[in-house]
């Protein structure tokens, strides 16, 4: 208990993005302590976790919060705060100045806690951690592969998509700490950093996850979202599908990949995560959630479908957090039932339900993804807590377009059925010309990322349009956020 009190501190003291260039413990016996052993280093990076699902990143807006409402996923009337910016696009009101500043200082604050056990870990050899060298590297991989991530998403949010504007300059990469200035760079730049930290970081987690304790991802479901089959001993090692493990950081380069345009890359990590660890591969570490599961009654639901997800983060919050936002807002689009049309079987539509109230202005859909399961279920229940990041499907999806890309469109369309079929789906998609084809990708990307904050993304990337209800709606600067004026760091 004293270590994570110890934590807290540091974390708490890395606020602000200005403070966060210039800090440095006021107590330096609390970095004595902490990284004196290899113990302290793995409450540094749980601390990482912990603060990526906090309702500034993960927790909320990076996931079911404006990431989702930017992808007009919501009612117009049901949106609450981020009506300010996802509706009527107004940066300057306080409810959105609180989300740009929040996402900017937590994600900045992350990457400065990353950074930090980064420089620690320098002076603690090998032989201290009990995992020895596989251990020591593992925390270092996933340190960087989080320190990449919270660049990603940054670039993403506060910068236009490369296929629009690639050099321009819109924020810092931050690989040192105490950082004292970090000039804007190139969004080319800041993705070649991103993916060069992401395969790196590869390389360090490989050890741990493909030998020495590779029954972490083996496992399946049980093993890496609810640690079954693991000891109190080697805890740490376990629950890896909430880690950034060696699958997941294989699709997280091949989602950075593909957003820089580098489509041979994209292609080489989505292809091996499908030859090797996919439902259709070798390993077959990760599954798409049966339709039995998907579909059970009640508390028996697998309501995140969490068997293909290759990274999520942890909050013991979630629900109470979800469970007040739902009381008067955040109800779904009215669109959401031309996503799922009845003609069409799809067992993802039986995730989206009527809100259950009396008050009929708080009526109106939602989906069961953020609805708390009272299964006795270790691994159904489980699913409470999580908040899906990246999942299998992306990747087939990612590999589907690459391919068709390449010119292989029959490949292409096989890898992208592959999903829908999954998904309950009797239907096989045949269209061969690029518009139908990228339409129907689209389409799959709402059906399968509802509220997980990733369709905005895909049609950002793609420069496409977004529909709400018959109003077309521009991918332009109304979707960059701007850097907040109080955190020029440059």
């Amino acid at each position: 208990m004293k270590k994570i009190t110890i934590l807290i501190v540091i974390i708490s003291s890395l606020t602000g993005c200005k403070k966060w260039l210039d800090v440095r413990p006021d107590d330096q016996l609390v970095d004595t302590e902490l990284f004196s052993e290899a113990l302290g280093f793995r409450h540094a990076l749980n601390g990482v976790y912990v603060q990526a699902a906090k309702p500034d990143l993960y927790g909320k807006n990076l996931s079911w919060g404006i990431n989702s409402a930017y992808g007009q996923e919501y009612a117009l009337d049901k949106m609450s705060d981020t009506k300010y910016l996802a509706q009527d696009f107004d940066k300057t009101s306080s409810f959105s100045q609180a989300v740009i500043n929040g996402i900017w200082t937590k994600g900045y604050n992350s990457i400065a806690n990353c950074n930090k056990l980064l420089k620690e870990i320098e002076s603690l050899p090998a032989n201290k951690f009990s995992q020895g060298r596989s251990e020591r590297n593992m925390i270092i991989g996933e340190a960087l592969a989080m320190r990449a991530l919270m660049h990603f998403e940054m670039i993403r949010l506060y910068a236009p998509a490369p296929a629009r504007e690639p050099g321009g300059k819109y924020i810092p990469y931050v690989s040192g700490y105490p950082a004292k200035l970090n000039a804007p760079i190139t969004t080319r730049e800041v993705l070649e950093l991103i993916a060069a930290d992401l395969e790196k970081a590869q390389s360090l987690v490989a050890e741990n996850d493909t030998i020495t304790n590779v029954t972490g991802m083996a496992g399946k479901l049980q093993g890496t979202i609810a640690g079954m089959g693991v000891n109190a001993a080697t805890a740490f090692f376990g629950f890896r599908g909430h880690r950034l493990n060696y699958g997941a950081i294989h699709g997280l380069l091949a989602r950075v990949y593909l957003y820089a345009g580098n489509y041979a890359k994209a292609k080489e990590h989505a292809k091996y995560l499908y030859d090797n660890y996919g439902p259709h591969g070798r390993l077959k570490y990760w599954e798409f959630t049966p339709e039995v599961d998907a579909t059970a009654v009640g508390n028996n639901r697998y309501n995140k479908l969490a068997n293909d997800i290759l990274f999520s983060v942890y909050d013991a919050d979630l629900i109470a957090n979800l469970s007040a936002a739902y009381q008067d807002s955040y109800r779904l689009t009215p669109d959401v039932d031309q996503w799922y049309p009845s003609s069409d079987r799809d067992y993802r539509a039986g995730l989206i339900s009527e809100f259950q109230t009396d008050n009929q202005n708080q009526k109106g859909k939602i989906t069961e993804k953020w609805q708390e399961s009272r299964s006795v279920n270790v691994e159904i229940k489980a699913q409470n807590t999580i908040i899906p990041v990246i999942r299998l499907s992306e990747v087939y999806y990612i590999y589907s377009e690459t391919l068709f890309r390449e010119g292989k469109v029959n490949d292409a369309l096989t890898v992208l059925n592959q999903v829908r079929n999954a998904r309950g789906k009797f239907t096989t998609f045949s269209q061969t010309d690029e518009e139908s084809f990228f339409q129907e990708l689209l389409a799959e990307y709402r059906r399968e990322f509802l509220t997980e904050g990733q369709i905005f993304f895909a049609y950002k990337r793609l420069q496409r349009n977004l529909m709400r209800g018959t109003q077309m709606i521009t991918i332009d600067d109304r979707f960059i956020l701007p850097i907040p004026q109080n955190e020029q760091i440059f």
